[in-house]
């Protein structure tokens, strides 16, 4: 990580996660990693098992129906409990985003949470090889934000989580 969290975290050398432990600076000595003084809740240093990124959105069920990124989305959420992703073309390239309140509806803004396409071989999975929407670490991340956590908007009333979640 070049650019940890909070001022003056830059290092050209960068820190690194090593085995899924954060090794960098920001820790309390405890396991729990620091955040301006506060604690992150329930973070500790072994950051395997916490939220799954590099996978499919909402389970997967939504692709373009093939290797062309202009063909248009088809299919839908094989999660009911996911809201469906928005998609549109930009750049000539079909994109994948799930709006948030902080954007206006229907056009992918700064602060909804971005997917990343993929067109991943999955054995015995209908969508295998279409481009798809898949879930990264700055769906819900932009390294360019202000926030201490780099979230694309607050999470005041858990509001990252339901962008995708329909808990």
């Amino acid at each position: 990580m070049i650019n940890k969290p909070g001022s003056g975290g830059y290092s050209a050398a960068g820190s690194t996660i090593t085995g899924g432990a954060w090794t960098g600076a920001r820790q309390d000595g405890t396991g729990k990693m620091t955040n301006a003084g506060e604690f992150i809740a329930m973070l500790g240093t072994d950051l395997t098992n916490d939220h799954p990124v590099g996978i499919q959105y909402c389970g997967g069920g939504v692709s373009t129906g093939g290797a062309d990124t202009t063909a248009a989305s088809q299919g839908s959420c094989r999660d009911a409990d996911f809201n469906a992703p928005q998609n549109g073309l930009i750049g000539g390239h079909r994109a994948w985003w799930v709006d948030t309140a902080a954007g206006a509806a229907g056009t992918r803004q700064k602060t909804d949470m971005i997917l990343y396409a993929r067109a991943p071989t999955l054995a015995g999975d209908l969508t295998s090889g279409q481009h798809q929407p898949f879930v990264e670490c700055a769906s819900c991340h932009d390294p360019h934000s202000e926030n201490a956590t780099f979230l694309r908007i607050q999470n005041t009333q858990s509001a990252v989580c339901l962008a995708c979640h329909n808990k």
